[in-house]
């Protein structure tokens, strides 16, 4: 380990070099795309279908139950970001990269108002 540890401190220090881009320069860079959703959602609404069964059941053309809400997860993917430059000042960029998965999660119970609420129990 030793022996590497120079080797790697004398590769680093001699690519540290800036170098600056030119008008017709092409520019990849591929990297790790870290992706990490702050947004959470509030109460669910639920929008029923308008069936013979809602009228005796009581059950309303739409309802908001209180304590749901939906959630995700982080996600990680490879991505290839290229650069083509029009004048020194000037690029065009593209992102690409492999499709993010994300798993979303749903808290809480959906369940309607009235006598439709309570055929669950």
């Amino acid at each position: 380990m030793k022996k590497i540890y120079p080797a790697v401190v004398a590769t680093c220090l001699s690519a540290s070099a800036a170098h600056a881009q030119h008008a017709g320069d092409n520019v990849a860079v591929l990297g790790w795309f870290h992706v990490m959703p702050q947004d959470s959602s509030t109460a669910q609404t639920t929008n029923v279908a308008l069936t013979p069964i809602n009228t005796p059941l009581r059950l309303p053309s739409s309802f908001t139950s209180p304590g749901t809400s939906l959630s995700t997860n982080n996600a990680d993917t490879v991505g290839l970001v290229f650069s083509h430059y029009l004048t020194d000042h000037i690029a065009v960029t593209t992102v690409a990269g492999v499709p993010l998965v994300f798993k979303i999660y749903g808290h809480g119970t959906i369940k309607p108002p009235g006598p439709a609420g309570a055929l669950g129990q």
